[in-house]
């Protein structure tokens, strides 16, 4: 499954660190934090690949308020 190996791909790429582009959080980070929040729903990557990198996107205080990551 293509999304599959792109997804494990953007998994093994994402940052010890800060975010995409460093320590600036960007419109990037969006996109790859919610892509990621639904690849975890039906299970197209592990938590365990990507927790670092999800711990500080759930962490920040617009996500915890629009409830983005609610329920995972």
């Amino acid at each position: 499954m293509l999304a599959r190996f792109k997804l494990r791909a953007l998994s093994r790429m994402l940052p010890a660190a800060g975010y995409l582009c460093g320590e600036r959080f960007t419109v990037a980070d969006v996109l790859a934090g919610y892509s990621l929040r639904l690849a975890l729903g039906v299970a197209l990557v592990e938590r365990d690949a990507i927790e670092p990198y999800f711990r500080r996107l759930v962490a920040r205080d617009a996500a915890r308020t629009a409830r983005v990551f609610t329920g995972l």
